[in-house]
């Protein structure tokens, strides 16, 4: 999978970062704060793309060595999760 139909596919999850969190919830996909590798985001990009060399950052994302930006929504989303929006998210 490239880096253009992983945001592709990141841009589906929703125009706002409460949409992205809703697309997440619905299709239970957590993740953890503060965690490149763990975050929900990067957890979404590891189950369509089936590999776990993912990390993600505030603007943009790895997937072994392929780099791509974020879409706004995604970027926000992980902004706020990371300082504590949307606990329900956080894997337990």
């Amino acid at each position: 999978m490239t880096a253009a139909e992983i945001h592709e596919c990141l841009e589906k999850l929703g125009k706002t970062a409460d949409e992205v969190h809703t697309s997440l919830l619905v299709m239970g996909i957590r993740g953890e704060r503060w965690m490149e590798c763990q975050c929900p985001i990067a957890n979404y990009i590891k189950s369509i793309t089936s590999d776990i060399r993912v990390s993600v950052c505030d603007e943009g994302f790895d997937l072994a060595g392929c780099p791509g930006v974020l879409p706004l929504a995604c970027q926000v989303f992980v902004d706020t999760f990371d300082r504590g929006r949307y606990p329900d998210l956080i894997a337990v």
